[in-house]
C-alpha cells in the first residue's frame, strides 16, 4: 500500500489524508472514462493554509516566463505570431522545494512529495492498459487577478524530449477564502458540456492529459495552483479515448 514518506515523521501527521480514504472505485473508474474527479481536503487544513500562504509569499520574478519552444514540458505562452496565449506566470518546482532554482520552501518540497506519493497511489491502484507513471513534472501558476487574464481551451497531451507522454494532470488549489464572484474557474469539456469548478483552498481535481479540454476562467483576485504531470515510459497515444483505463 503507498503511504506519504517524509524525512520527518512528524510531517506525516500533519501534511495530507491517506489517499485510500479520499478516493473511491467508482471515482477511479470514472477517472478512467475521461472524466474529472474532485477530492477536496486532500491536505490537513494547517498544511494547506501554510502552503497557500507560502506560495502567495513567493515574489513574481522567481517565476518563469515560458515563452514558446523554451522548454519541452510546458504549454507555449506565446503563439508563433506573438500572440499572447495564455495569461498566468509559472514556474517549475523540484524534489528540494526550490521554484525555478530561485527561491526554496520546505511546503513545496512536501507538496512535491506529496505528488509522487499520488502517482505511486494511482499505479497501484490502476488496472488496464495504461502504462506505469514513472515521474512528474510539478508546476506553480499564478493569474493576476485582473479579471481578464485567463487561459484558454486546451488538452494537456505533451510528449517530452524523451518520448514519454502526460498521462494524468493533477492540480491542486491553494486559494484560501476564494468565493463564487471571485471566478477563476476551470471548466472542464465533456463533450459539448462544461462543468465549472471553484479553485479554493485544498481541492484536488485530477483528469487525463491527453482527452481532457478545459479551460480557466478569469479571475478578480489573485489565483494560485500547483500541478503535476504524470508522465509513462514513452507509449504512443491511443487515437481512441475509450481505449483508456485506469
Amino acid at each position: 500500500m503507498s503511504t506519504f514518506r517524509t524525512r520527518n515523521s512528524s510531517n506525516r501527521r500533519h501534511v495530507c489524508q491517506p489517499l485510500e480514504d479520499l478516493i473511491s472505485r467508482e471515482q477511479l473508474q470514472a477517472l478512467c472514462d475521461g472524466q474529472a474527479i474532485v477530492v477536496d481536503g486532500v491536505f490537513h487544513p494547517e498544511f494547506a493554509k501554510q502552503l497557500a500562504s507560502d506560495v502567495a509569499s513567493i515574489n513574481s520574478s522567481c517565476f518563469a516566463m515560458h515563452t514558446t519552444g523554451s522548454s519541452p514540458n510546458t504549454q507555449k505562452v506565446y503563439s508563433s505570431s506573438g500572440q499572447r496565449i495564455r495569461g498566468d506566470i509559472a514556474g517549475w518546482f523540484d524534489s528540494n522545494g526550490s521554484l525555478n532554482r530561485a527561491t526554496s520552501l520546505e511546503s513545496l518540497r512536501l507538496l512535491w512529495r506529496y505528488f509522487d506519493y499520488l502517482r505511486v497511489f494511482l499505479n497501484e491502484e490502476k488496472s488496464g492498459d495504461v502504462p506505469p507513471l514513472r515521474r512528474q513534472d510539478c508546476q506553480l501558476a499564478r493569474f493576476p487577478g485582473d479579471g481578464t487574464s485567463a487561459y484558454p481551451r486546451h488538452v494537456d497531451a505533451l510528449r517530452d524530449k524523451l518520448g514519454a507522454n502526460r498521462q494524468i494532470t493533477a492540480i491542486v488549489y491553494l486559494n484560501d477564502g476564494w468565493v463564487k464572484g471571485d471566478g477563476g474557474c476551470l471548466r472542464v469539456w465533456h463533450g459539448n458540456k462544461a462543468m465549472d469548478i471553484a479553485p479554493a483552498l485544498n481541492r484536488l481535481v485530477l483528469f487525463r492529459s491527453n482527452s481532457l479540454a478545459h479551460e480557466v476562467l478569469p479571475s478578480a483576485k489573485v489565483r494560485h495552483a500547483a500541478s503535476v504531470w504524470f508522465y509513462d515510459g514513452g507509449t504512443p497515444y491511443s487515437s481512441s479515448v475509450n481505449s483508456l483505463q485506469l
